[in-house]
């Protein structure tokens, strides 16, 4: 099993499961900034939350493999393109909101942009790319 995981999914989608890594120790990190800013810092903790998203994003992605393998989907090679970008900047956006959120706290609320955590937050509740990259939210002020 753990082979062909790796032979199937690792070595072609490498550079996402390299991303996905990385947004999980970038929040780790930023995390522990936060931590030690608010002076409640415990390493175990830290372990836990990395570990903990690490797992979940690799359980995620196991599903969401499977879903998209149908015949179904193969032979809709258009709704098999959208659902795979969805579920991929879904797993993305797991680790990344967090690490955006720690960042956000770090920087005094002075970056990323408040409007941009406004789209993140209205994409992670409903999945809609448009909120993500499309024109202003209605709830964004102009």
């Amino acid at each position: 099993y753990l082979f062909d995981f790796v032979k199937n999914f690792l070595i072609p989608e490498r550079y996402f499961f390299q991303t996905i890594v990385f947004l999980c120790l970038a929040d780790a990190l930023m995390g522990a900034a936060k931590s030690f800013k608010l002076n409640r810092f415990n390493p175990l903790l830290l372990i836990i939350g990395l570990a903990t998203k690490l797992g979940v994003s690799y359980i995620v992605l196991q599903i969401f493999q499977a879903l998209s393998s149908p015949q179904e989907f193969i032979n809709s090679p258009d709704a098999r393109n959208y659902f795979v970008l969805t579920w991929k900047l879904l797993v993305m956006f797991y680790p990344a909101l967090s690490a955006f959120n720690n960042i956000f706290y770090v920087s005094n609320k002075k970056f990323p942009p408040l409007w941009w955590m406004m789209r993140m937050q209205n994409f992670n509740k409903d999945g809609d790319i448009e909120k993500l990259i499309g024109k202003k939210n209605q709830d964004e002020k102009e």
